[in-house]
């Protein structure tokens, strides 16, 4: 097979063509294909997005069951200056769901867990008024209504905590929805799903991994990220600052994320995993179609399936997809199973321009005309406002805003203000945060974040304000109480 790699040297896109003749993806896979016009189409669209500094990582597109497209962009590694390629392993976060939910539907076929049996059954400490309602289905598609965690519950934690001690704390508080009668994603869910599995098997997640998926799915370069082992190809993870460019992701204890989002891979092995699903090496037909059922809205268990609306290029068909954010990392797949094509998207620099590039990839396997990206108008601003200064930032973006609206995406504004907030600069934080606020009125975090620099700036009953405007835009238990945790007093 031909592949077109991208790679960069000096900080400059380059381009090179090679042949990929070891890439072997298992007999469902087909023969190899050249790289076509389609190829070449989607390797400009993603130079196009790396140099907006909207993609650093690796993407691969399939099409009809083939590889037509992989590649690397940016780098693995900013201090070495290693570029990203198609077999750089990137930890995967929540795209860990959909491995989770195979190896519990393993286990439901083989007759170790039921779907239908409550999870005291399985965790008898478990408190049994709320555990005795919440089925491991409800676990599986998000409708459990029990509580979970989110990033900033975990970041204090630097070493292993006790799973019984985690459990506790994180996932075992009063239901905030009756079981199966509402979506809410869930991480303790997944957590929970992982340690369901140990005790009913007597073995490892990663063993079950192992046996389960990896193994015969010939996923030699994906596994549980247990920050013990050098992991080699490994890509570092970043955070993109607007001071002072990319940063290293903050440290996280991934213990926390077992089930959930602990699992690393590459855009090769997650091309396996897409074409081990169409056969029977991980499920039969009918617990795949079970898997891919949804419950409350898109969710099925651990996946998201959608019918596709009729302005998006793949109209009246069945998308399947799950996205992984972790600390320094993004990650999204999808799949088009009607036509069995397939994109895998890693980044190391935590962007979040996935559903964009995946449309517009799918724009050009589906010949319908689509646009070249927009840059962030926050990347435009930036050096302004460090030039000159928050009102001349300000001025610049309502001007680009009133007469060059369909140029540029109006997003940006919100890690511009963190960074700014960070660096102590809190009056310049606010001026971002406010801005943020004009573009996205609607916008929970932006109040969020406009409320926490004023309180980093003292001004406190303007702080409780825009607390307030947070709380009325977001019900949701876990971000309820981080925002009441954080209301100034």
């Amino acid at each position: 097979m031909i592949a077109l790699l991208v790679s960069v040297a000096n900080a400059t896109p380059c381009v090179e063509s090679a042949a990929r003749t070891e890439f072997v993806a298992g007999e469902d896979a087909g023969p190899p294909v050249v790289s076509t016009d389609k190829a070449r189409a989607i390797e400009e669209l993603l130079k196009q997005y790396h140099e907006q500094g909207l993609l650093n990582g690796t993407v691969l597109v399939a099409d009809h069951g083939q590889i037509v497209y992989e590649g690397g962009f940016g780098y693995a590694n900013f201090e070495w200056r290693v570029a990203n390629a198609p077999d750089t392993k990137f930890r995967i976060g929540s795209v860990t769901k959909p491995f989770t939910a195979i190896l519990v539907l393993q286990q439901v076929r083989s007759g170790k867990i039921d779907l239908d049996a409550p999870i005291t059954k399985y965790l008898p400490e478990y408190r049994k008024d709320t555990g005795g309602r919440v089925l491991v289905r409800h676990l599986l598609t998000h409708t459990s209504g029990i509580p979970t965690y989110i990033g900033s519950d975990i970041e204090k934690w630097t070493s292993p905590i006790p799973r019984a001690t985690f459990m506790r704390t994180y996932c075992s508080g009063d239901l905030e929805s009756a079981p199966g009668a509402e979506f809410s994603y869930n991480n303790c869910g997944y957590y929970l799903l992982a340690e369901i599995l140990e005790r009913t098997t007597g073995k490892k997640y990663a063993e079950l991994l192992r046996e389960g998926i990896t193994g015969p799915a010939g996923m030699l370069d994906t596994g549980v990220d247990d920050g013990k082992t050098v992991l080699k190809k490994r890509a570092s993870g970043y955070d993109k600052n607007y001071l002072r460019g990319e940063k290293p992701a903050r440290y996280t204890e991934i213990t926390t994320a077992m089930g959930a989002g602990d699992l690393y891979s590459t855009a090769e092995d997650l091309f396996r995993f897409d074409r081990a699903l169409y056969g029977d090496k991980l499920l039969p037909a009918e617990m795949r179609k079970l898997m891919f059922t949804t419950a409350k809205g898109p969710s099925a268990m651990g996946w998201f399936v959608s019918t596709a609306g009729k302005e998006h290029p793949a109209a009246g068909q069945v998308i399947q997809q799950h996205e992984g954010n972790i600390f320094g990392y993004f990650t999204m797949i999808q799949r088009v199973p009607e036509r069995e094509a397939f994109i895998a998207v890693l980044d190391n620099t935590h962007l979040d321009t996935f559903d964009d590039i995946c449309r517009d990839i799918l724009a050009i396997l589906y010949d319908k005309p689509y646009a070249p990206p927009r840059p962030l108008v926050a990347d435009t601003i930036a050096a302004t406002l460090l030039r000159e200064g928050p009102a001349a930032a300000a001025k610049q973006y309502r001007e680009l805003k009133q007469k060059q609206a369909d140029q540029y995406q109006w997003g940006g504004l919100n890690a511009l203000g963190q960074d700014l907030l960070d660096a102590g600069r809190t009056k310049d934080a606010i001026a971002m945060f406010q801005l943020s606020v004009e573009n996205a009125p609607q916008s929970w975090f932006s109040q969020f974040n406009l409320a926490e620099a004023y309180k980093a700036n003292g001004e406190i009953e303007q702080a409780n304000i825009a607390y307030d405007a947070a709380l009325k835009l977001n019900t949701a238990k876990p971000f309820k109480r981080m925002i009441e945790a954080a209301k100034a007093k």
